[in-house]
């Protein structure tokens, strides 16, 4: 499955330099290991998509239920192959 979301320009810039390898949302999409999360920088000035993506493969995920101290209804996501993605 492939899950379009917005991304702000300080972290789209992080993931792009390989220094940022993980997402925290709402766990409000039934996310799953090996979908492809589509980052598409959102301008929040401006209210509108630089035109930016990169797409990666979820190959983790934590879940408030399998962790202490990430609040309900959050889960974090672990991703690799930035903009080298197959759909599973």
């Amino acid at each position: 499955m492939i899950h379009d979301l917005k991304i702000l320009p300080v972290h789209y810039n992080q993931i792009m330099l390989g220094y940022k390898n993980f997402e925290l949302r709402k766990d409000d999409r039934l996310y799953s290991k090996y979908d492809i999360l589509r980052l598409m920088e959102w301008l929040p000035d401006k209210k509108e998509y630089s035109g930016n993506i990169i797409s990666v493969n979820i190959i983790y995920i934590l879940r408030y239920a399998d962790s202490f101290g990430l609040k309900p209804g959050y889960v974090i996501m672990g991703f690799r192959n930035v903009n080298n993605c197959t759909a599973v």
